[in-house]
């Protein structure tokens, strides 16, 4: 995300962000496990993802009813709950990708400037 906004000439306020594992900050167990689909992280390494808010199409919400509990007072909050973008989810089931196990899961071992230009190459297809 930091280099897309870079490349747009967004700067991102890091003034206001909360250290990892805050106490201020709910944080979800969910893991280190991750499903990844092979597609998606070939269009990341090709830098083919070029999606961005005016991609997104078909946005289902509502507003929610301010109810003296909101985490921004005076501010209207809405919740999205279905939409599409240009390029439609992978419907078949993805690989199991264990982030501690590093973040580059399609790398050869034996041979890792193999496996980039195979996935830079089944990108440009």
């Amino acid at each position: 995300m930091q280099e897309r906004c870079a490349a747009h000439q967004v700067v991102i306020d890091r003034s206001v962000f909360y250290p990892i594992m805050d106490k201020n900050v709910m944080q979800f167990p969910d893991g280190s496990k991750r499903n990844l689909h092979r597609t998606e992280y070939d269009r990341y390494v090709a830098r083919k993802v070029t999606d961005g808010l005016y991609d997104i199409r078909d946005i289902y919400y509502h507003e929610l009813a301010d109810n003296g509990q909101d985490l921004l007072p005076g501010v209207r909050q809405f919740e999205v709950t279905a939409f599409t973008t240009s390029v439609p989810e992978p419907t078949t089931p993805g690989d199991e990708l264990d982030l501690a196990s590093g973040t580059h899961p399609y790398i050869n071992k034996a041979n890792p400037m193999r496996s980039l230009f195979g996935n830079i190459l089944a990108a440009k297809k």
